[in-house]
């Protein structure tokens, strides 16, 4: 590509007041068959990228002969970011879990002359082990992005997200209780004129009470907690077979627990 680009002769011209406003006007020639969208871009990328304290705005090109072309660069002042702007967004789709041990044992059936050993609610329990089946379960994700000035957004800030990442929260968020929100990261961008644009994943697990399996009871469940259960051999007297059955639940912390509101967005 060959554009030859030249500012125009007294091309500058300025406007003050309540906005300002300047122009700057070039004449460019396409020697190499270039189409005039290449010139234009030619000539925005030669043009200064700010002018008096301004930013370039827009280009306006107009055709004076065959090859030949007058592009005008408009400036005009920075808009000054608004840190109030946001958006949320939440989903609760996609999500499965998988399931040792039922919610409730409705019933157990089998053919005549066979008594149904009781699993104590165990789904799908071969002779070694207890499969379990994979079931939707209850996601809730939230999105919220928000826009901040770029001078708020410093190393130290970055270095919060990342530690923040992949926890749960220690006090109450967005009117959830502790251990129920947890942190899965988010993303960021300059977008220009001094604005930082920011996007926070939150992943909503609600506490569960009064958890039953078999003859085991497990009184609560913080969110995003873990409960597992171990299964041993029992003897099933009316259907004369061992049978795997849940002999104990166990509920693990997996998340640290931290202070988001050193996300500076709020509670």
């Amino acid at each position: 590509m060959s554009i030859v680009i030249d500012e125009r002769f007294l091309s500058r011209t300025q406007s003050e007041g309540e906005t300002r406003s300047a122009e700057l006007v070039y004449i460019a020639q396409a020697t190499a068959g270039e189409s005039d969208i290449d010139v234009k871009w030619a000539v925005i990328q030669n043009s200064p990228a700010s002018y008096d304290y301004m930013v370039r705005k827009s280009a306006h090109l107009e055709q004076l002969a065959e090859n030949h072309y007058e592009v005008a660069v408009e400036y005009g002042e920075r808009k000054r970011p608004d840190v109030n702007e946001f958006s949320f967004t939440f989903d609760t789709t996609g999500a499965t879990q998988k399931m040792t041990q039922a919610k409730e044992h409705l019933g157990d059936y089998a053919a005549s002359g066979v008594t149904a050993p009781n699993f104590y609610g165990a789904i799908n329990v071969t002779k070694s082990n207890v499969e379990g089946v994979d079931v939707p379960s209850r996601q809730y994700r939230m999105t919220e992005t928000r826009t901040f000035y770029a001078s708020q957004i410093n190393q130290a800030y970055l270095d919060t997200f990342m530690m923040l990442t992949g926890t749960v929260n220690m006090t109450y968020f967005r009117n959830k209780s502790a251990g129920e929100i947890l942190f899965l990261g988010g993303s960021g961008s300059y977008r220009g004129e001094d604005k930082f644009e920011i996007t926070y994943q939150f992943s909503y697990s609600p506490s569960a009470y009064n958890i039953v399996a078999g003859n085991i009871v497990i009184p609560v469940k913080r969110g995003w907690d873990y409960l597992w259960f171990r299964y041993a051999d029992a003897e099933d007297d009316s259907a004369k077979v061992l049978v795997k059955r849940p002999v104990s639940a166990h509920l693990e912390r997996v998340f640290d627990y931290t202070n988001f509101a050193l996300l500076g967005i709020g509670l």
